[in-house]
């Protein structure tokens, strides 16, 4: 399964679907991006971390860390008890400041600045990928069902400075 989801075939094909919304944020990228990670040539790794939400759990809205270049959750439920705890994307009421992007709100804040716009399912079998953006703001809301848990699979590519260029990843 790690051969899988670590290989360049799966890289290529969600890059691909998502190239369009990547190129532009990195065109767009502050001056924060910018000294941070550079203006091309990255370097791309790949992170996976199995996740358990425990109960009484939340993340308000958030955009992840600019390293982040494409998020994958693939939902781990038994059943479809949970299905209504999946991520919930959200759109700022107003407008959020820079130094904002990649804070994470409170449970609080999230409710007074942002607008849901969807919880995704948490169901068997299901997968949400998205593409790190300053404007991609997801979230947690709390998990607090019957005493259960939230078990994941996460997958992440990061970008960083570097010399490889996202054209000629091997």
């Amino acid at each position: 399964m790690l051969n899988i989801l670590m290989s360049k075939e799966l890289f290529e094909l969600v890059f691909s679907t998502f190239r369009e919304t990547i190129d532009n944020r990195i065109k767009k990228f502050s001056q924060h991006e910018i000294k941070e990670l550079g203006k091309s040539n990255f370097n791309i790794s790949i992170k996976t971390l199995l996740v358990k939400d425990l109960t009484k759990y939340n993340l308000g809205a958030h955009t992840d860390h600019i390293g982040k270049l494409i998020t994958f959750l693939f939902y781990l439920p038994s059943n479809n008890d949970l299905s209504s705890i999946g991520t919930a994307l959200y759109q700022p009421i107003d407008k959020i400041k820079e130094e904002e992007m990649t804070k994470h709100f409170t449970h609080e804040q999230t409710q007074q600045r942002f607008k849901k716009i969807k919880a995704c399912p948490f169901v068997p079998n299901s997968l949400l990928i998205f593409p790190r953006t300053p404007v991609s703001f997801h979230g947690v809301e709390e998990v607090n069902i019957s005493q259960k848990e939230r078990d994941l699979l996460q997958l992440n590519y990061y970008i960083s400075k570097g010399k490889q260029n996202l054209n000629e990843i091997k």
